[in-house]
């Protein structure tokens, strides 16, 4: 059975029945000032207007409570500011009207003070759930169901998280009062794919279709395309009906997202799906266009650099790259800029400063181990304004094998320590890197550098023609 929140004109005529009709006034009137209407004619109660309230206001606040709903911080800070209050003036006006009316809004609201903090009163989050708690046990109040497990999923240093808990108390705002929000939320932390959620994908299905078509929800059709355009532990995967959901997303609600996702999977196909290049870049566009949406702009960038037959466009996509670092820092777009910038190209000029800059701020920030080999491989060729750093570009490299194993840092170090111009030569590491190379990553250019090493020898290193003849003939024969 459905239940009802406790709403604010219900609390309304209770006070004017069990208190006074100058706290109902109040209550109703700081409730809704930022409408600047008479709240108490809309619900057909005493007839008051703002104007009236303000006149009786200073004679009676300090002798009722009034439990202001914050909407958001600002706008509950606004609303003080209007009554020449403050935060702690509010945090003593929502206990009243709870210790006096048990009233579930206030409960609520003064949960989310907490949760917040602000001007004299600090953030306890721990009350706040509490809080929320209490206004779920007496009404099961839709709003504290929704804060409460929005409090949960993120967590705190007094609110242990519980994904668990905060996904049944969505449940249930959805069970009980048919929550949108709570719809969405659960949505949106399905499609995290966490080890929770994706073993309940039946329900996240049965929750996406519900949602589409209740209000035609384009949230959800982008997320229900999404689980159908990859397929899950039963669930078969149906790319046209996720290419079909994306383009309804898209002509009902001009859904940004689905505009990008529907984009990509034209650049790629499909089972049933054509590739569809000149589609999938007005898509790009538009969602550019219409949102200035970042993922989209990497993507389109990365289209024109890789694609050929007249698509490839390496000066747009610099400026992409440009445009999506700015927006949102994504260290992939530094990454694939960098690459560019150090290589210039007919249209955008030559940048290694910036490149080197870009690369050093992916490592920092997302520890990225394709970023160390390009750092390293530039470092060690034509390095900074000429000058090349060798040891940088050794100490590049290891860390690359070390994080991320990565084969091509296996060979181009070994190359860099057989060598003699380098000052760090050592061709026994050497040759263990071109060997564990070829062992991980089958790399045949460390096949024919060890081949060399091991027909010749040298004073460490015994010769081995059998061996080098073999990886010889092998690497030349795969390489062709």
């Amino acid at each position: 059975m459905t239940k009802a929140a406790f709403s604010i004109s219900d609390f309304s005529r209770t006070l004017c029945i069990e208190k006074s009709e100058e706290f109902a006034i109040q209550y109703l009137a700081c409730s809704n000032l930022m409408a600047e209407k008479s709240i108490a004619r809309k619900e057909k109660c005493s007839v008051y207007s703002i104007d009236r309230w303000k006149e009786v206001k200073a004679e009676t606040m300090s002798d009722f409570g009034v439990s202001i709903r914050l909407l958001s911080k600002s706008e509950g800070q606004g609303i003080l500011s209007h009554l020449g209050l403050n935060l702690q003036s509010a945090v003593q006006m929502h206990e009243r009207a709870i210790a006096e009316a048990h009233f579930a809004d206030a409960m609520t609201s003064l949960a989310r003070i907490f949760e917040e903090g602000g001007e004299g009163v600090k953030k306890d989050p721990a009350r706040a759930a509490m809080l929320y708690q209490r206004a779920i046990d007496q009404e099961g109040y839709v709003v504290a169901l929704h804060s409460l497990a929005d409090l949960l999923l993120k967590g705190s240093a007094d609110v242990k998280q519980d994904a668990s808990r905060a996904i049944d108390l969505y449940q249930r705002a959805i069970d009980e009062c048919q929550s949108t929000y709570a719809m969405h939320q659960w949505q949106i932390f399905f499609s995290m794919d966490t080890n929770m959620t994706h073993k309940d994908i039946p329900r996240a299905i049965q929750l996406y279709e519900r949602s589409i078509a209740e209000s035609r929800n384009s949230v959800s059709m982008n997320n229900l395309a999404l689980v159908l355009m990859r397929g899950a532990e039963g669930v078969d995967a149906d790319v046209p009906r996720a290419a079909e959901l994306f383009d309804t997303a898209i002509e009902e609600r001009g859904n940004l997202s689905a505009m990008t996702n529907l984009a990509a999977l034209l650049v790629r196909g499909g089972k049933g799906i054509e590739q569809n290049i000149p589609r999938a870049i007005e898509l790009y566009e538009r969602a550019i266009d219409e949102g200035s949406v970042p993922l989209a702009m990497h993507q389109l960038a990365d289209l024109l650099v890789l694609q050929g037959d007249g698509v490839q466009d390496l000066p747009r996509a610099v400026e992409l790259y440009k445009r999506a670092l700015k927006a949102e820092g994504r260290t992939a777009s530094m990454n694939n800029l960098a690459f560019l910038l150090r290589r210039g190209g007919q249209g955008f000029e030559k940048d290694i400063p910036l490149a080197v800059e870009l690369y050093k701020r992916v490592i920092d920030e997302a520890e990225s181990v394709p970023a160390m080999v390009n750092l390293a491989e530039l470092l060690s060729t034509e390095g900074i304004n000429g000058i090349v750093d060798i040891p940088a570009a050794v100490n590049l490299y290891q860390r690359a094998i070390d994080e991320g194993q990565n084969v091509y840092a296996m060979h181009q170090l070994a190359a860099l320590l057989e060598g003699d111009g380098c000052g760090m030569q050592d061709k026994q590491r050497a040759v263990h890197l071109y060997s564990r190379a070829i062992n991980e990553g089958k790399s045949i250019p460390s096949m024919i550098n060890l081949a060399c090493i091991l027909f010749r020898g040298t004073e460490k290193i015994d010769a081995d023609v059998p061996r080098a003849v073999q990886l010889f003939l092998f690497g030349t024969r795969t390489r062709q």
